[in-house]
């Protein structure tokens, strides 16, 4: 019927590892699209990254007793002190051996910083950011998330500026499962960050497709958040 907007509805799944390794999950019944009379002119700007993650060494994780004893002797003692926020430890421990700085040290695929980036602990989290290149920040889990996408799920501001200030890029990744890769305000906004999506959104609004804006914007609602960035969100989608 003309005049009339049709919304397709999508159901996201978003499957993110906490600061102590468990999976956070957390699904929202969206919209993909709207078919109908809606202005999308200056909406879609190609910016958000689409390239295949970069995912750590599996080094301490493979079936041998070397690699065995390695992750007793330096992987659990490394997760544990990123847990804690004892750099000291940690960076001793990095020292010995800095092929630890890049591997997986649990089975979900996550370093120490996507342990460290969960946390509180921000001296911790800057101290090790110090010590990596811009392509190791970008490493991802095995469910594609990035170590600034467990930051942006827990809520931890101050954590995500620093790995931001290090890597632009990381704002623009997408990450959160297998099936339905999310941009990181996405994510945000699914767990109730409110926080977290009221710094993001003014920093990646202009890179935003039209159907991360939807997925956005729904998503808000859904999560009860409210405040002047949904307000623009809503003059992009629907004027």
């Amino acid at each position: 019927m003309e005049g009339t907007n049709v919304l397709n509805s999508t159901s996201t799944v978003l499957r993110i590892h906490g600061a102590e390794g468990t999976e956070m999950v957390k699904q929202i019944n969206t919209v993909a699209s709207i078919d109908g009379n809606i202005n999308a002119n200056g909406i879609h700007i190609n910016n958000i990254s689409s390239a295949q993650p970069r995912y750590p060494s599996q080094h301490l994780l493979i079936n041998s007793k070397e690699a065995r004893k390695m992750y007793l002797d330096f992987g659990v003692p490394l997760y544990k002190a990123a847990l804690r926020g004892d750099w000291e430890t940690a960076k001793a421990i990095l020292m010995k051996d800095s092929r630890l700085l890049t591997a997986s040290i649990c089975k979900g695929g996550q370093t120490v910083l996507h342990f460290a980036a969960g946390t509180k602990h921000v001296h911790f989290v800057e101290a090790l950011v110090k010590m990596m290149t811009e392509d190791e920040l970008e490493l991802a889990d095995k469910k594609g998330n990035t170590a600034f996408c467990s930051a942006v799920a827990t809520g931890e501001v101050q954590v995500a500026m620093i790995m931001l200030r290090r890597n632009p890029n990381l704002a623009t990744i997408r990450g959160g499962g297998d099936d339905h890769k999310v941009t990181p305000l996405y994510m945000a906004t699914m767990f109730g960050r409110s926080e977290m999506a009221s710094w993001l959104y003014p920093i990646t609004k202009e890179s935003l497709e039209e159907k991360d804006r939807i997925g956005i914007f729904f998503s808000c609602i859904c999560t009860g958040l409210y405040g002047k960035y949904i307000n623009s969100l809503v003059v992009n989608i629907f004027h």
